[in-house]
């Protein structure tokens, strides 16, 4: 190496002029060959290069060295068809910023009905979806007799080493019928393959019941132990309209079915998935945070300074907002009275014509099958004709107020 050095150093000390005019050469020589060369069977050098330095620094990521200092949103966002997913995607794809993001899908089946694994046929047209659209997100993809069984598959298996999903958001389960987001897109056109079409047909009637939407996400809960989040009414949301009608990001970090629990590690984690997606550029210039807390008329000045101390220690900047009303606790789904929760999601959208996106506190699913369906009508009645809202339960310590 000294002698290489040296001997450069002495081609310009004899002629600088054509030692120069040699780099000159040599470096327009290796571009041209860079942009021009056409591609080799025999693989990239630095596609092996960034495998062997990825592969070496996730296993320097130690599993057992957890701490709430290392945490990061790791996301799986569960798609049916990206057609009618297009919004949420791109706002899940805002709010895993500097996490990990992975988009499951599952083919409902049984792979003794097919000749060979369906989904190496479909992961392709998948992936140059992805890659047209931007998305920086991995994609994993399963066959399962049904969706309820299909998510815990994913869940456990996405990720490597470390970079374990902690963080499952599945859309709405309602009777709404699904929105084409890409029949006049551009970026979709531009594929201009009938395999596409095939793949994301779309389909009018649910895949699940109920009953089997409302077991997947107490499964999320309390089986596999991740943070689960239940994300509405983002056929509305519009990236585009930031900073003009749309200027909050609205954080509810109560539970209206049982207001006496908060503020815990849920309304923490609610806050903390608000501040992450603040963080990003294009939000964080167009938008701002606002807490909403509901109290009573006399308890105003209490609440602002009891929510305000939280931020503080939490560290984040948001405006608090305080609603006078007077919520109550509801024990039994079955028994709950419909035209509070309507009193409730009429207050919500008086308070939402500037909300950009929403975060709500997600009640546990109850333990009985036969709430399961009282359970998601009163989800229903809360969230309806609210903005882009999400829902939120996990009780993982996402801040620590010790530093």
């Amino acid at each position: 190496q000294p002698s290489v050095i040296g001997s450069s150093a002495m081609t310009f000390v004899i002629d600088p002029l054509y030692s120069s005019l040699v780099v000159v050469a040599w470096m327009l020589l290796m571009i041209c060959i860079h942009l021009r060369s056409p591609p080799v069977e025999w693989g990239n050098i630095s596609q092996a290069l960034m495998f062997h330095q990825v592969r070496k620094y996730l296993l320097l990521l130690d599993y057992k060295k957890q701490h709430v200092k290392y945490w990061r949103p790791k996301i799986l966002l569960m798609v049916e068809n990206p057609r009618t997913s297009l919004p949420l995607i791109e706002f899940v794809n805002d709010l895993k910023k500097s996490g990990l993001f992975v988009i499951g899908h599952i083919e409902v089946g049984y792979l003794d009905d097919y000749p060979q694994d369906p989904i190496s046929k479909y992961y392709p047209i998948w992936l140059r979806w992805l890659d047209q659209f931007t998305v920086k997100a991995f994609l994993e993809m399963t066959l399962a007799p049904n969706v309820r069984d299909g998510v815990p598959h994913i869940a456990r298996l996405a990720g490597l080493g470390a970079m374990k999903l902690n963080t499952i958001i599945l859309g709405f389960y309602d009777q709404a019928m699904p929105i084409d987001f890409l029949s006049d897109d551009d970026r979709y056109k531009a594929l201009g393959n009938e395999d596409e079409e095939t793949t994301f047909k779309i389909r009018k009637n649910p895949r699940m019941s109920a009953l089997e939407y409302v077991g997947m996400v107490s499964d999320i809960m309390n089986k596999l132990g991740k943070t689960a989040c239940i994300a509405r009414n983002f056929h509305l949301f519009n990236i585009k309209s930031l900073g003009k009608k749309e200027k909050f990001i609205d954080i509810w970090p109560v539970d209206f079915f049982n207001p006496d629990k908060s503020p815990d590690n849920c309304a923490n984690l609610i806050m903390q998935f608000a501040c992450v997606l603040h963080m990003v550029p294009k939000w964080k210039s167009n938008t701002k945070i606002r807490l909403l807390v509901c109290a009573r008329h006399d308890e105003q000045e209490l609440a602002i300074k009891k929510w305000k101390r939280q931020l503080s220690e939490l560290r984040i900047e948001a405006e608090v907002a305080v609603v006078v009303y007077d919520l109550e606790r509801m024990d039994e789904w079955d028994k709950i009275d419909s035209h509070y929760v309507e009193s409730i999601n009429r207050m919500l959208i008086s308070h939402s014509e500037q909300t950009a996106v929403s975060f709500f506190y997600l009640p546990s699913p109850p333990g009985e099958i036969a709430l399961y369906e009282p359970y998601l009508s009163c989800l229903d009645m809360l969230t309806n004709s609210l903005p882009p809202t999400l829902l939120v339960h996990g009780n993982d310590e996402v801040v620590s107020l010790c530093i």
